[in-house]
This record gives C-alpha cells, sequence and structure tokens, in this order.
C-alpha cells in the first residue's frame, strides 16, 4: 500500500491561505469599485437647491432684561464706591506698592483696632479689597464699598478712646 507523502499536506495549506488571501483582496477592491462609481454618480448628478426662504427677523433683546436672567454683575467697578454703613472706624492705612502688602487698621464697634491685609475678612461676608491714602475700599456680599477716616472735627482720635491703637500703629509701622 502507497501510504500519502508527508510534504503534500503542507504545499495544500499554502496554497488554500493565498488562495483565501486573494479572495479577499478581491472582494475588498470590488467593494472599493462600486463605493467609487456611487461617489462619482453623486457628484455627476445636478444639485437641486430649494429656494432661500428670508429668515424672519429677531426681536432685539434689552440689555436689562438680559441682565435680570443672568443677575446683576458682583463688582461693579465703574465709578466710586459708595460710603459702607458698617460700624467700622478706619484708623491707619499702609499702602505698598504691592497691593497685596497693603494693609489697614480697623475698628469695630467694641472691639480693640485690628491690622487687616489686603484679601483678610474683617467681618462675615466683608474683606479688604484695596488700600488708597485717604480710605480703604470694602467687599461686601459683592459689592464695593469704601471706608474713609473719620472727619477730625466730629471724632477726634485719641488714645484713651482708642485703648491699643498706639500699640497697633508701632507694630504695624515696624513690619512696613
Amino acid at each position: 500500500m502507497l501510504q500519502p507523502s508527508k510534504p503534500a499536506l503542507p504545499v495544500v495549506s499554502e496554497h488554500l491561505i493565498t488562495g483565501l488571501c486573494l479572495l479577499l483582496l478581491l472582494a475588498g477592491s470590488i467593494s472599493l469599485a462600486s463605493q467609487g462609481a456611487a461617489f462619482w454618480r453623486l457628484l455627476q448628478s445636478p444639485v437641486n437647491l430649494a429656494p432661500v426662504q428670508q429668515a424672519p427677523i429677531q426681536p432685539v433683546i434689552d440689555q436689562q432684561q438680559l441682565a435680570a436672567l443672568f443677575g446683576a454683575p458682583l463688582i461693579d467697578s465703574s465709578g466710586p464706591a459708595p460710603a459702607t454703613s458698617l460700624q467700622l472706624t478706619l484708623m491707619a492705612a499702609f499702602n505698598h506698592p504691592q497691593s497685596s502688602r497693603s494693609s489697614a487698621i480697623i475698628g469695630q464697634a467694641g472691639q480693640a483696632p485690628e491690622r487687616f491685609m489686603v484679601g483678610a475678612t474683617i467681618a462675615p461676608g466683608v474683606t479688604l479689597d484695596s488700600v488708597q491714602r485717604q480710605h480703604v475700599t470694602l467687599l461686601r456680599h459683592g459689592r464695593r464699598e469704601s471706608l474713609h477716616f473719620p472727619d477730625k472735627s466730629t471724632q477726634p482720635l485719641t488714645t484713651a478712646a482708642t485703648p491699643g491703637a498706639t500699640e497697633l500703629l508701632s507694630q504695624a509701622a515696624s513690619h512696613d
């Protein structure tokens, strides 16, 4: 009896794999050719444009209505800030070329005066925003307010009236 030769099996499997690859290549080529033909027909067909209709004119939106929709801006930097109604007294203002290093000594009703740096919280919802030579600007719940030095004719500043103010002033001066 004749026995089948072993080398014949790998040759057949090699040809089978090559045939399947060629068949796959042929199927991809046919698919690409049909897509190209469809694209060419699409390019050659006439374009039907519908007549353009004028869009209705939109009403103009009032800026005040728009502001009410999104809320008022938190910080209004236009114009001078109104005077604060808080019971605070500006005792000293230390203006520095770097605004973040500026500070002020502010007294609150019934409390000893304290030194506050820019950005510090003076009272709940109130922070020191900026320091100028004659006044400071506070941010009170997002709105700017100014605190000026007291009028000398109505409120004389004495060490007896403000215990500890002299000590605070000397400490502040030594830090700057």
